[in-house]
């Protein structure tokens, strides 16, 4: 009798085992941020990013962020620091996922090189 209880109780341990349901992890199809794909700053600047993961109910929704040159813009968490004139690639990884923005370092004093001019601006002939 007591072979049958312990096969019993170990029959329900492998029954109740196999019954336990998984979660089924739902894999990062894109990393998006809202200053786009392509960034300018200048040296010096400063700029805090804000990724948005998709799909919102992914599994490993943490973003980490890594610069291809750091001695161009350094990161520290979701911030970036323009070090020096020159252009580089972030890489951002969320999961299995991983999307890379440009950067490109200006200088500190440098002018717009596309400025906008006013709508009601007139050009006149001197």
């Amino acid at each position: 009798m007591r072979k049958y209880i312990k096969f019993f109780v170990a029959a329900l341990l492998i029954a109740a085992a196999a019954t336990t349901c998984k979660k089924k992890e739902v894999d990062v199809t894109d990393i998006q941020f809202p200053q786009g794909t392509s960034i300018s700053m200048k040296v010096g600047e400063r700029l805090t990013l804000s990724p948005t993961v998709h799909p919102s109910d992914a599994t490993h929704k943490s973003v980490t962020l890594s610069s291809g040159d750091p001695s161009v813009v350094r990161v520290t968490g979701m911030q970036l620091e323009a070090l020096k004139v020159c252009s580089t690639t972030i890489t951002a990884t969320a999961g299995k996922k991983s999307v890379q923005i440009t950067v490109s370092v200006e200088a500190e004093g440098a002018a717009n090189p596309n400025p906008t001019l006013p709508s009601n601006l007139e050009i006149k002939n001197l």
